[in-house]
């Protein structure tokens, strides 16, 4: 397992295919299994502010931008792929009633 701290107060678990099929134990009590296979989405909530700079720090990584999207209530999702195939978005607030 990898755990990345993504921002304050985040992260993101990264874990080996088959490998948390069992579950752990850990002091305090048992994390039940659970394990996924193929490609996956993943989501970052980003602000309105910095939307230029992550298409800016996504064109210099050389990571294409898949599709932009306006939704109805103002916010707006990148998506692109990661290596691995898997679907990344960063959308900004205003996507979700309460976000």
């Amino acid at each position: 397992m990898a755990a990345l701290d993504v921002a304050p107060g985040q992260a993101l678990l990264l874990f080996l295919v088959g490998s948390s099929e069992a579950g752990s134990n850990v002091p305090g009590g048992h994390i039940p299994g659970f394990d996924a296979t193929g490609r996956s989405h993943f989501a970052f909530s980003i602000t309105a502010a910095t939307l230029d700079a992550w298409r800016e720090r996504l064109a210099a990584e050389h990571v294409e931008i898949e599709s932009t999207v306006t939704w109805p209530r103002g916010a707006v999702s990148l998506y692109f792929r990661d290596p691995d195939g898997n679907l990344g978005e960063l959308v900004t607030p205003g996507l979700w009633a309460n976000y």
